[in-house]
């Protein structure tokens, strides 16, 4: 196995036939999504209070749909801005890594719902943290 460089990049981006600047534009979105100053706490609460739950209810087992959008919202939250392991999103809402895993998934699936979509927007628009991705 050999490491790429910049060449072997630039080759393989012009092989895929990618756009330089589409290239740019996705990589400015994902650092400044990195770079936002918000601590996990600080993004929970703002879920909380935007759903309208406490944590004890957030850590409940509990399976109302503002509860579960919530848990899913929190998660991803962890997972791409903290790059916080399973585990760890697991405790800090009382359930295991496999339960995560399939939060992660279900946000996939129900980001291509309008209502999910809308939530997700304003819960990121009142963070100050970018929505393109929801955007389709």
């Amino acid at each position: 196995m050999r490491i790429l460089t910049n060449r072997d990049t630039e080759n393989i981006l012009k092989n895929c036939k990618v756009r330089e600047n589409k290239i740019k534009k996705i990589m400015y979105h994902i650092k400044s999504f990195q770079q936002q100053e918000y601590s996990e706490d600080d993004f929970t609460l703002i879920v909380m209070n935007f759903f309208g739950v406490s944590y004890k209810e957030l850590k409940s087992t509990r399976r109302d749909r503002k509860l579960v959008y919530a848990r899913m919202i929190v998660a991803y939250f962890l997972r791409v801005h903290n790059l916080e392991t399973l585990e760890s999103i697991g405790k800090k809402i009382n359930r295991n890594h496999s339960t995560v895993i399939h939060l992660l998934k279900k946000f996939d699936q129900e980001i291509n719902y309008r209502d999910f979509r809308g939530y997700l927007m304003k819960i990121f628009i009142k963070a100050n943290l970018p929505i393109d991705f929801l955007i389709k």
